[in-house]
């Protein structure tokens, strides 16, 4: 029997996987799609669970399977923590890009001077982050991971490097909250 996240070979009847310490859920080796074998552009499954940080890698991998089976599967999977806090949660998980475009698309709402508009773009963008956020951070994951493999060569350096790179960062919510108060202050005050 194998761990359902991390793959590892675990004794049946057992309840917490000795690798990961997740609690297992167990597949049998002649099931559809083996974990363990998991490979996406030479990206493996664990190099996945660093870059997302061990605490939460359960909640994603059950999350992704869909698209670990099939990368171009665009079924939604629905994201509470994103719904609830949107653009605030993508730059927690570093996706700085994301984040900060949106910014300027609040902005831009703002600007129409509408608050019907400005309301139906911000619920829009709550109900689309929370259908496909799962999908978005199961991409950018794999192709942050890529790109660090791309740099170094050394197991060591290589896990300590996607580690850094990975997780969550509490500092890129704190520069985000800021920087979207004082542009919304700006704006309103200018208006």
């Amino acid at each position: 029997m194998y761990c359902k996240y991390c793959g590892y070979e675990i004794l049946e009847n057992t309840t917490l996987c000795p690798k990961c310490g997740a609690f297992t859920e167990i597949q049998s080796a002649e099931s559809e799609f083996n974990f363990n074998n998991f490979s996406s552009d030479e990206v493996t499954l664990h190099e996945l669970q660093l870059f997302i940080g061990i605490d939460n890698s359960n909640y994603y991998l059950e999350k992704w399977e869909k698209y670990i089976k099939n990368e171009n599967s665009l079924s939604p999977s629905w994201n509470w923590t994103a719904f609830l806090f949107g653009f605030f949660w993508i730059s927690y998980r570093k996706m700085y890009f994301w984040a900060y475009s949106s910014i300027i698309i609040n902005l831009v709402s703002i600007l129409v001077n509408s608050s019907t508009f400005t309301l139906f773009v911000n619920w829009s963008f709550c109900f689309l982050i929370a259908l496909f956020s799962n999908k978005l951070y199961f991409h950018y994951s794999k192709n942050q991971v890529k790109k660090i493999k791309g740099n170094i060569s050394d197991d060591k350096d290589l896990e300590n490097k996607i580690l850094n790179r990975g997780g969550t960062s509490i500092g890129a919510l704190a520069i985000y909250i800021l920087i979207y108060l004082l542009f919304t202050f700006i704006f309103t005050v200018f208006q």
